[in-house]
């Protein structure tokens, strides 16, 4: 994607990436839909609006977030007890097949984790119409 982000903007392509427009899109379009790349990005984004909707008690501050690609679902669980969340994540890590991205994080606040992991935080919008175009 990079190599091809950089042809549209007429910059000089990635090394070691094919320099055959048909050849580089032929790789996207396949790894594209290996990876499920368009599933996984639009969830993430309504894993953004879930956590700023989330409504949690002040002492509640690790998030677990299971997100099933195939289903399109995402589930939010919070706790107070660092080990109890890390206990239900080491579990469903475990039953977790490819298709289920399982995320634990802590943080005191919205604000804090936007400041730790910005880029859930990021507009995909542009890339996945990138995706969606090749």
């Amino acid at each position: 994607m990079g190599a091809e982000v950089a042809h549209r903007e007429g910059e000089p392509l990635v090394p070691d990436t094919p320099t055959n427009a048909g050849e580089r899109r032929a790789e996207i379009r396949r790894l594209a839909k290996k990876l499920r790349v368009i599933e996984r990005l639009s969830a993430y984004g309504e894993t953004v609006r879930v956590l700023e909707d989330q409504v949690t008690r002040k002492d509640e501050r690790h998030f677990l977030l299971d997100l099933d690609v195939e289903k399109g679902m995402l589930a939010v669980r919070t706790y107070s007890n660092s080990a109890a969340a890390e206990e239900f994540y080491s579990a469903l890590e475990g039953e977790a097949g490819t298709e289920r991205d399982i995320v634990l994080v802590a943080v005191g606040s919205m604000a804090a984790l936007r400041r730790a992991y910005p880029n859930y935080f990021l507009d995909t919008s542009v890339f996945l119409d990138i995706v969606r175009d090749v």
